[in-house]
């Protein structure tokens, strides 16, 4: 099993609230308005595949926020890294 970062951008059934967004962070970042139609998270899940990442981590997101997904781009953490890198953040050694 890996570890990936998966990137989410999800509708809600009902608009933001703190509590969602909060309860959102608390499985990775979360970022939204509350009263707003969209909220968007970065979550890492260990999982066997990028497949399995990707559901991994809708399940885990949308039973916290439920709605429509409407974008998910999973990665490794490697290539997230990567990804950080081309923009100059450097991931923080403690992680």
């Amino acid at each position: 099993m890996r570890y990936y970062s998966v990137e989410l951008a999800v509708r809600p059934d009902r608009r933001l609230s703190i509590k969602v967004l909060f309860d959102v962070a608390a499985i990775g970042a979360a970022s939204g308005d509350p009263g707003g139609r969209r909220a968007e998270t970065i979550v890492t899940v260990r999982a066997r595949s990028l497949p399995d990442a990707a559901a991994r981590a809708m399940r885990r997101v949308l039973r916290r926020c439920p709605g429509e997904v409407l974008a998910i781009d999973a990665m490794t953490i490697g290539e997230a890294d990567r990804r950080l890198a081309v923009v100059g953040i450097e991931r923080p050694s403690s992680v």
